[in-house]
């Protein structure tokens, strides 16, 4: 396996979607030249299935640029990834909220990175549907955290970040010094890669690590972030 990160770039996902801050298709395309000349990897152009706007800025992106990965941002249903295809995405990649216990909270389940009920067959029906369609798959992850309703923190409280014992960012930060939480984080990651068959492992994190977390080791604080 290549040991590289990839960059994934959501600037264009929402576009003319965003009010007081619209994008029309060539002001997209203009973006996304720049996002190619920073050596962007791969870039999430559009909801093309939203709008006949979105339709075409997403097909207009993937002419203008060469070698970035075009993705579409769409739902996890069949019309969608057609629609992704249609419109010259490479990649289909789905973001928060296929996990956990809570469909409707994606930041509370983080940490629970199983399918959840609300997906009875689980995420693998998407995955063959997209490749069959001629996309890469892709998933998002947030590996490091762990929800206020996730199980994996009801489960293992100590495995926290903490700041003089009180944990940080609202208990929601692993504690990645700690060697049992390095060896689940590596195994997780390896599993869900498995599993899902991921041409593109996507890590996002969303929490700002302030105060800093520490610990007391020897008789002195020692800062871990």
């Amino acid at each position: 396996m290549e040991n590289r990160i990839f960059i994934f770039d959501t600037t264009l996902r929402d576009g003319e979607q965003v009010p007081g801050c619209q994008l029309n298709t060539i002001e997209k395309v203009e973006v996304a030249k720049t996002l190619e000349l920073l050596g962007v990897d791969v870039i999430e152009a559009g909801f093309p299935i939203s709008s006949p706007g979105d339709f075409k800025s997403v097909v207009e992106i993937s002419k203008a640029v060469t070698w970035p990965v075009i993705c579409a941002l769409t739902r996890a249903v069949e019309k969608d990834i057609e629609v992704a295809a249609a419109v010259g995405a490479e990649m289909y990649v789905i973001d928060a909220g296929w996990y956990g216990n809570d469909q409707k909270s994606w930041g509370g389940s983080v940490g629970d990175w199983q399918a959840g009920s609300w997906l009875p067959n689980g995420l693998e029906p998407v995955v063959k549907y997209a490749k069959k369609q001629g996309l890469k798959f892709g998933l998002w992850v947030e590996i490091e955290a762990a929800g206020n309703s996730s199980n994996l923190k009801k489960e293992h409280p100590d495995w926290l970040l903490t700041s003089n014992g009180e944990p940080i960012v609202n208990g929601r930060a692993l504690d990645l010094t700690k060697p049992e939480v390095a060896r689940w984080v590596e195994s997780e990651i390896a599993r869900i890669i498995k599993q899902y068959k991921l041409d593109m492992y996507r890590i996002d994190h969303n929490h700002t690590l302030a105060p800093s977390g520490n610990r007391q080791f020897e008789g002195f604080t020692e800062d871990l972030t």
